[in-house]
């Protein structure tokens, strides 16, 4: 296993694992180097997704956005351009923190 899913394995873990998937019915997990991206359902934030980096202070940067895909209008054959809204940052969490920003953010409990 590379250096680079390690760190996605572990922020995942330090969200709760299966826990927290199952608690927060997230999905679409993509990975990309430092930074995990899932798909959250609907929630209090509106955000659908997520995006946690680990920064270069060892510490993670959380961006809770809403992406809108663009779409084609059938007549003129014409794509729109996707469009991305940042609900919330947070930068230099703590992994500690990880759960408790998720939570106050979207309102969905990460843990019983």
């Amino acid at each position: 296993m590379s250096e680079k899913t390690e760190v996605v394995n572990e922020i995942l873990r330090q969200l709760g694992g299966s826990k927290f998937t199952a608690m927060t019915g997230s999905k679409t997990f993509i990975s990309h180097g430092n930074t995990l991206r899932m798909g959250l359902v609907k929630n209090k934030s509106g955000a659908n997704y997520v995006r946690i980096t680990l920064n270069w202070k060892d510490l993670y940067d959380m961006d809770f956005y809403r992406l809108i895909p663009g779409k084609m209008n059938k007549k003129t054959l014409e794509d729109t351009n996707d469009e991305v809204e940042l609900i919330e940052r947070h930068d230099d969490v703590y992994a500690d923190q990880l759960q408790s920003i998720f939570t106050q953010v979207t309102g969905l409990d990460t843990h019983l």
